[in-house]
Parts: structure tokens; sequence; C-alpha cells
């Protein structure tokens, strides 16, 4: 009898749905979209969060960055020096210790003048340092060691910031020298980055006339290194 009653109710079931089966259809089709976009928005927002974790941890979680006190890396002050760079080459467990020199600087193009940030960076591995921070090229190549006279330079200050776009082997005046782009990079996405001017450190030195100081210096550690420790 239960069966009989079961088999009446798929059969009552299989005829709603004949004579309904538009409605039926589009209620099906509905529900498969609903679920298709749930999982959509669950994949991509699980993607969004990994890369976000891959690339915070690319860049924070194995670097130190050394200021002087009351510092920062957008309030630089004066005081760090050569020999601050040299003891920490000494200590055990870094891989790369990369000094910076940064100022504020006017830039000339083709008699257009900016107030550009120009980096002093080191020129020796120049490439590893660079992409172990995703900066990548654009077109042309990085400075390398020895040069002097040469810069890579961000994306908005090859195509935004001056009223033609610069191309390799374009020269700037940076306080009066001239300085020939070797390479430009890709955009970064954020707005100051990609309006840096980086030349070796020595050129930098020369065109601050600041031998010996540092502004910032900022330590990768090698891997398996615990950071807090």
């Amino acid at each position: 009898m239960r069966f009989v009653i079961q088999r009446d109710f798929l059969v009552l079931a299989l005829r709603n749905l004949q004579k309904r089966f538009l409605r039926s259809f589009l209620t099906a089709l509905g529900v498969i979209i609903g679920v298709a976009a749930l999982v959509s928005l669950l994949l991509v927002g699980l993607g969004l969060d990994y890369t976000i974790k891959e690339q915070f941890e690319k860049i924070w979680t194995n670097r130190i960055y050394v200021v002087m006190k009351g510092g920062g890396l957008l309030s630089l002050k004066e005081g760090l020096t050569e020999k601050d760079v040299d003891i920490l080459e000494r200590v055990h467990g870094f891989s790369y210790v990369t000094p910076y020199l940064i100022q504020p600087t006017r830039v000339e193009f083709k008699k257009e003048v900016k107030t550009l940030t120009v980096m002093g960076y080191p020129a020796d591995d120049a490439r590893q340092r660079f992409e172990g921070h995703d900066i990548t090229l654009h077109e042309g190549r990085y400075f390398e060691d020895g040069e002097r006279g040469v810069a890579n330079i961000g994306s908005r200050v090859a195509y935004d910031h001056f009223d033609e776009d610069l191309l390799v082997n374009n020269q700037l005046l940076i306080n009066g020298k001239r300085v020939r782009v070797v390479g430009i990079f890709d955009p970064i996405g954020n707005a100051q980055d990609d309006s840096n001017i980086y030349v070796p450190i020595e050129e930098a030195r020369a065109l601050f006339d600041k031998p010996h100081e540092v502004s910032a210096i900022e330590i990768l550690l090698m891997k398996g290194v615990d950071l807090q420790q």
C-alpha cells in the first residue's frame, strides 16, 4: 500500500512537471546558476586571499627595515651611515643587506621640470633585489654593477609625469647632471612606487653630495631564519 501511495505521488509529480515544464525548467536553471555563482565567488575569494597572503609573506615576513628612531620610510631622518651597513652585512642569516639613499630631487626632461623621488640603490645583484619585490621590467634592462650615469624609472615617471613619454636611452637632468634611462619598470600599482627613479647608490652619493649617509637599510632574511629572533 505504501509503495502504491509513493508511486502515485511520483506520477503526480511527473504530470505536474509535464504541465509546467517551462516554469520547472526555469526554476531549476535559476538554482543551478545561483549555486554556480556562489561557488565561483567562493573560489575567487579564496584565490584572492591566497594571493594577498602570498605577496604579504613574500615582501614582509622575511624582511626587516632599519631607520633612525622616530623616522620611517616616508619620513626619513639622517643618522644611518655605511658603517651600519657594514655591521649588518657581517651578521649571519641575511641574504641581502640593501642600503637606500633617498631624496626628493629636481628632475628635468625636455625643459619640463618636476620634483621626484630619486633612490640610490645597490647596483650589484640589482636584478635579484628588484625582482625580490616583484619589480619587473617593462622594457630595457637593470643597471649593472660599476655603472654610472644610468637610471631605472617607474612607469608613472615614463608615461604620466611629463608631457612626452620617456623611452629607453632618453636622458634626464637630475640635479643638473645627465642620467640615461636604461630600463622602465612595469606598473606596481602604487602611485608613489611607480613615481620613483632608481640610480646606482654611488651615483646618488655624488648627486646629493652625501658620501657616507644612508636613508634606510632593508634586510632580506635567509630561508628558515625566524624573523622575531
